[in-house]
């Protein structure tokens, strides 16, 4: 009885200080990824918080080109990447290091409509997802790409970049915990 006890009150201390945390403190700093993501359009801050990131940036890397696409990046030489025919109208390049369980995921659509088209509403309504810090931004090794960026996933969140090129919608998708990784490798990216 006397052990049940103690262990209720540790249990409701451990509460109470974890609410008071919370509401007067402003709640806990998890990660970069998490800073990121609410620095996400300030790409000057995101690029600094990237190179303070654990994650060897590519910006001396291996580089890849795919000629399906028509695009080239630099990744990382602990990296690995491949490319499939995901369908008939699906291409996928994975760049990813399995040991860290870092890793993006690049694919490609057949899509005819204009960039301008990528509203947050459209792919709301069209992929039946909800999606957060949505904003359009400029990617690329000069700058010169229109993307739009935004957070998808409930339980499981992913940072996405899609722009379109030619007659394809290219998307970037990364766990949150990617996002240095999803920008350097942006930085480098060539169409």
């Amino acid at each position: 009885m006397k052990k049940n006890i103690t262990i209720l009150i540790i249990f409701i201390l451990l509460i109470s200080i974890t609410v008071f945390y919370w509401k007067y403190k402003g709640g806990f700093n998890l990660s970069t990824s998490e800073q990121l993501e609410t620095e996400w359009g300030n790409p000057e801050t995101v690029i600094e918080e990237a190179k303070k990131s654990s994650i060897n940036l590519p910006t001396v890397g291996l580089g890849y080109s795919d000629k399906f696409l028509g695009l080239s990046f630099n990744y990382p030489k602990e990296f690995g990447v491949s490319s499939f025919k995901e369908s008939e109208d699906e291409y996928m390049v994975l760049v990813q290091d399995v040991n860290k369980k870092v890793g993006i995921q690049i694919s490609s659509l057949s899509f005819s409509d204009p960039f301008e088209s990528l509203t947050k509403e459209r792919i709301e309504n069209d992929l039946g997802i909800t999606l957060s810090k949505y904003s359009i931004i400029k990617i690329g090794k000069d700058g010169d790409i229109d993307a739009v960026t935004f957070v998808s996933g409930t339980s499981v969140l992913y940072r996405e970049v899609w722009f379109v090129k030619g007659d394809f919608l290219i998307q970037f998708k990364a766990y949150q915990s990617s996002e240095p990784l999803i920008i350097a490798i942006l930085q480098t990216l060539e169409v």
